[in-house]
């Protein structure tokens, strides 16, 4: 202010003062009502729960428009010929602990790992690349063929062929292609598609990978029924993996104690020898070495009581000096 106000009259200067001052006021309440507004960190909490809720519900569509798809999908497969065909629908991806896969239908044609998609838009493929709208999926490709990979891991007497990947798009138009190894296709010609495979299996064969499959793939709807236990509680048995609880160390008895206090006198008594040694005579060495030996004995040897002598009686001892005296 004092820039401006130097190039103006006293008056205006004056006038300028007053209106910054008003301003500095009317800020610092503004401020000072953000601050203190009755109900605002409830408001801005539940802003903020709002928002969140507002995601979950988001997210639950979403997952109920992939259920939908699911559904729609396990529709056109129940049209496959049930004597030579088996579905198994919404298994774990083996593997993996939060993943799934939609269909797996085994037949004379061999093995398919169906992923349902319930999008909207142009769906296509062109030159072996899938594309919504435009706009390339490759990393829904690669999805649908790790499933196949997965699947056909778990599975017996599969020499040499691979599990197919399909992409099951929920639709009533047709979509017929291939995005590299995995095959493209809608709820309406996904039965024709997959009869139309030449038959690799034979009735036997199918049967033994069905047993398989039906073994080692399990049900996914155990991974959103499943809810770790709350804080607080604790298991009722303790895991296989869980580390034992530690034993509890003895403290040394009395008599190692001393052992070791003993052994550590000895220690000194012998590094003084060597000193000694080196800095006086021989024979004041010799005598050194002695006393320290007796000292060392001392320590190390168990005090041990010595045996009872047995005393003779009076009457004996008389008798003993009287045959002593006897020429």
């Amino acid at each position: 202010m004092a820039s401006i106000s130097g190039n103006l009259p006293r008056k205006e200067e004056t006038q300028v003062k007053v209106k910054a001052e008003f301003a500095a006021a009317d800020a610092w309440s503004m401020h000072e009502k953000g601050r203190h507004v009755a109900g605002g960190s409830a408001r801005a909490l539940a802003r903020r729960q709002r928002e969140k809720a507002e995601r979950l519900v988001k997210s639950a569509e979403q997952y109920e428009r992939g259920a939908d798809g699911e559904e729609a999908t396990a529709r056109a497969l129940a049209t496959l010929p049930s004597a030579e065909w088996t579905v198994f629908h919404d298994v774990r991806w083996p593997g993996r602990k939060l993943a799934n896969v939609d269909h797996v239908a085994v037949g004379p044609g061999g093995i398919f790992v169906i992923d349902s998609k319930n999008w909207s838009g142009r769906i296509e493929v062109k030159e072996s690349v899938l594309r919504q709208n435009g706009y390339q999926r490759e990393t829904t490709v690669v999805g649908a063929a790790e499933a196949a990979i997965a699947v056909s891991l778990v599975t017996p007497d599969l020499p040499g062929r691979l599990a197919v990947p399909v992409l099951c798009f929920v639709r009533d138009e047709t979509v017929v292609g291939w995005a590299r190894d995995v095959m493209v296709c809608s709820t309406s010609n996904i039965a024709e598609m997959l009869l139309s495979r030449p038959p690799v299996l034979d009735e036997e064969t199918r049967r033994k990978i069905c047993l398989g499959l039906d073994l080692s793939l399990r049900s996914a709807t155990s991974m959103s029924t499943t809810r770790p236990s709350p804080r607080g509680t604790a298991p009722s048995r303790r895991s296989a993996s869980a580390p034992a609880p530690a034993t509890p160390r003895r403290p040394p008895s009395r008599s190692r104690k001393k052992a070791l206090s003993s052994g550590d006198k000895a220690k000194g008594l012998i590094g003084l020898a060597i000193v000694g040694c080196l800095l006086f005579a021989p024979t004041v060495y010799t005598g050194a070495m002695q006393m320290i030996s007796g000292v060392i004995t001392e320590i190390v040897t168990p005090d041990v009581e010595p045996a009872p002598v047995d005393k003779p009686a009076k009457g004996q001892k008389r008798r003993n000096q009287e045959s002593s005296t006897t020429p």
